[in-house]
């Protein structure tokens, strides 16, 4: 295996016709012959500039180490009839394997596929010890079997019948594309660090998060590394893949210049959050993420406070809809800009939810 410096930075593009050369000389297996190979390549051309094929490739620093296909009119009937797309021809270079980027390709069709409005996207794998990986990446990421048995070349196979146990035995999955997550949560950790660092780079999120206060962020995150626990940096996770970033602390009352804006009894913490996988971007799981974690993680709190930049109209309109309330404006001492200050009464969130 070839460790990537950094495989986060490997990124998703659709085919091209120049890709072509490349790929025939890079992707040609044993089990195949250089005409058969180009003649494969020529054909999921064409279907991807005709539409019925979308295929993608994953590359970093001009190399592409990868790709993969949402085929919209599948063969495998089941998948045909009930207006399901499958991934195929799903291919990660061998020395790259094992880094995610196998997980992320299937994260990227599946966005294509819940993007185009499908409800359902499959998936097929074969049976023998040498999809071992790929059968459990596929339930780690939430496919199930459709319920059809298995097929051999296509068909249905056929009780009492012997079948060779070769790439064509086929397990069909599926797995519903609905816009809610698996959700966990953890803190940040060494090994996740430089994906945050990454994430407040982003162009969604570097507007608001720049100056002193992504200083502070930065320094804040070394400081809870090395065993701070003043504030806490968490991940959140879907089907344990890090998406978003969020950062609590505890209001000292009554010392704490936050003390103005809390209640005078009861536990009360601030929040930060934001989506830093991009194809978690727009699909409206914030406030699913904001009521979880503080659901899951704050059972004895009573209150939050989150202090958005009053220009910030769109994080605004996510935490109103979340169930925050405008208190007032200020400027902080790490900005020099307007904020909003903004309230979320958890014991209303929990009585909601009960």
């Amino acid at each position: 295996m070839i460790k990537l410096e950094d495989h986060r930075e490997a990124t998703i593009r659709k085919l091209q016709s120049t890709d072509l050369t490349y790929l025939i000389r890079t992707f040609s297996f044993p089990w195949s012959t250089a005409e058969a190979t180009t003649k494969q390549w020529q054909q999921w051309l064409n279907e991807h500039q005709e539409g019925t094929r979308a295929v993608c490739v994953l590359e970093q620093q001009q190399k592409i180490l990868g790709y993969g296909s949402l085929l919209r009119n599948p063969e495998y009937s089941a998948f045909k009839n009930n207006d399901i797309p499958e991934i195929s021809a799903l291919w990660i270079d061998e020395p790259f394997r094992k880094q995610g980027l196998g997980s992320r390709l299937i994260r990227h069709l599946e966005k294509v596929a819940f993007d185009e409005g499908y409800q359902k996207i499959g998936i097929g794998v074969g049976l023998y010890q040498d999809y071992g990986p790929a059968q459990k990446l596929y339930f780690k990421m939430g496919y199930r079997p459709d319920g059809n048995g298995i097929t051999y070349k296509g068909k249905q196979v056929v009780p009492g019948t012997q079948y060779p146990i070769d790439d064509d035995l086929i397990l069909w999955l599926v797995k519903p594309l609905k816009n809610k997550l698996s959700l966990t949560f953890k803190y940040v950790d060494p090994t996740t660090r430089s994906l945050v660092h990454q994430w407040l780079k982003q162009p969604h999120i570097s507007p608001w998060f720049y100056g002193q206060g992504l200083e502070n962020t930065r320094k804040g995150i070394d400081e809870f590394l090395a065993g701070s626990n003043f504030t806490q940096y968490w991940l959140g996770l879907d089907h344990e893949h890090p998406f978003a970033f969020l950062i609590t602390s505890h209001v000292d009352k009554p010392y704490d210049e936050l003390t103005k804006w809390c209640e005078k009894d009861g536990k009360t913490i601030t929040l930060d959050v934001l989506i830093g996988d991009l194809d978690y971007l727009g699909k409206g799981y914030a406030i699913q993420v904001i009521h979880q974690f503080l659901l899951s993680q704050f059972p004895d709190a009573e209150a939050v406070l989150i202090d958005p930049e009053a220009s910030n109209l769109r994080a605004i309109h996510v935490y109103q809809k979340a169930g925050f309330e405008i208190l007032g404006e200020f400027i902080p001492s790490y900005s020099p800009h307007l904020h909003c200050m903004m309230k979320l009464d958890l014991k209303k969130l929990r009585e909601k939810r009960c």
